[in-house]
C-alpha cells in the first residue's frame, strides 16, 4: 500500500526550558488504494499552505502555533529522526 506523507514543523509544538515556544514536527500520512501513484513530495506541497490542512484536518488544536512550514523527509529525518514511511 502507498503512503502519502506530510511533514510540517512550527514553532508551538513544544517549549524549551523556560517556556518559550519552541520548534516541532507533526507527520500526517494518508493510505492510498492499491493502483495509484504517489506524486513527488515537492508537487505534493507546492501552493500548499501546511497551517491550512492542520486547520482542516483537527479545527481549533493547532491555533497557536507560528512559523509553520513544510520540511523535506530529510530534514524530518535529521531534526526528528528516522520515520517508518522514509528512513
Amino acid at each position: 500500500m502507498s503512503k502519502i506523507v506530510f511533514y510540517i514543523e512550527a514553532r508551538g509544538f513544544a517549549e524549551d526550558e523556560h517556556g518559550n515556544p519552541a520548534y516541532g514536527s507533526v507527520e500526517i500520512s494518508f493510505d492510498l488504494k492499491p493502483g495509484f501513484e504517489v506524486k513527488p513530495y515537492s508537487e505534493l506541497i507546492k501552493d500548499k499552505d501546511p497551517a491550512e490542512l492542520l486547520e482542516r484536518l483537527v479545527p481549533g488544536v493547532f491555533d497557536k502555533l507560528s512559523d509553520v512550514r513544510f520540511i523535506t523527509p530529510e530534514e524530518y529525518a535529521c531534526e526528528y529522526g528516522e520515520d517508518e514511511h522514509n528512513g
